[in-house]
């Protein structure tokens, strides 16, 4: 007899909020990049702790920056 094994990968869509802030003097690609890994650090508290399965599909990271003025 066959036994068969099937698994599936999902691509989600998450908007993670309330991270750091950051200088006006940091770059937009430094930003981008810092707010990339601390979005996946939250999730993976959140899932439990296992970064091993979140990854990053491609450049699929939509980072969204709004400066304001004190």
């Amino acid at each position: 007899m066959t036994t068969a094994r099937t698994t599936a990968t999902v691509q989600l869509t998450v908007q993670i909020s309330g991270l750091s802030y950051w200088g006006e003097d940091c770059a937009v690609g430094q930003v981008r990049d810092h707010a990339t890994k601390e979005a996946i650090s939250k999730l993976s508290r959140v899932l439990g702790g296992d970064q091993t399965d979140i990854h990053l599909v491609k450049d699929s990271a939509k980072v969204t920056m709004i400066q304001t003025e004190l």
